[in-house]
């Protein structure tokens, strides 16, 4: 009977464990989302500043709307690389293959907007020369 009762109390215990884990892991589950979201604001207006900062003559002929897809491309595939990166860090070798497509990505992304810039602010070239650059 007394053993019945003491594990009724460490089931009961167990379970309000495992419940207050599961808060946890809600909880840091927002804080996750909410970190992201940050990281890809910060990294959109920074690279998107660092663009215009840089290159300023070949942004200025790149129409706004292609900026702004650019930019949004380039940061949510860095957010998502550091996302797959830190899984993989942590041991979860499965996301390997996406970690590697998602950073082949990132280069190619980082490779159109450096080739479009340099393309469309060289003078004699594309939109350049028609801008009389």
């Amino acid at each position: 009977m007394m053993n019945n009762r003491s594990n009724l109390d460490t089931q009961a215990q167990i379970r309000a464990l495992l419940e207050q884990n599961t808060e946890m892991q809600k909880q840091s589950l927002v804080f996750q989302y909410a970190a992201g979201l940050i990281e890809f604001i910060v990294l959109a207006y920074y690279s998107h500043s660092l663009w215009k900062n840089l290159a300023h003559d070949g942004y200025l002929l790149i129409p706004s709307w292609i900026q702004f897809v650019m930019v949004l491309l380039f940061s949510g595939n860095a957010v998502y690389c550091t996302h797959l990166l830190a899984e993989y860090m942590q041991g979860d070798h499965h996301v390997k293959s996406k970690a590697i497509a998602a950073v082949v990505v990132l280069l190619a992304l980082l490779m159109v907007i450096i080739t479009g810039t340099v393309m469309a602010g060289a003078p004699g070239t594309g939109a350049g020369a028609a801008a009389g650059h």
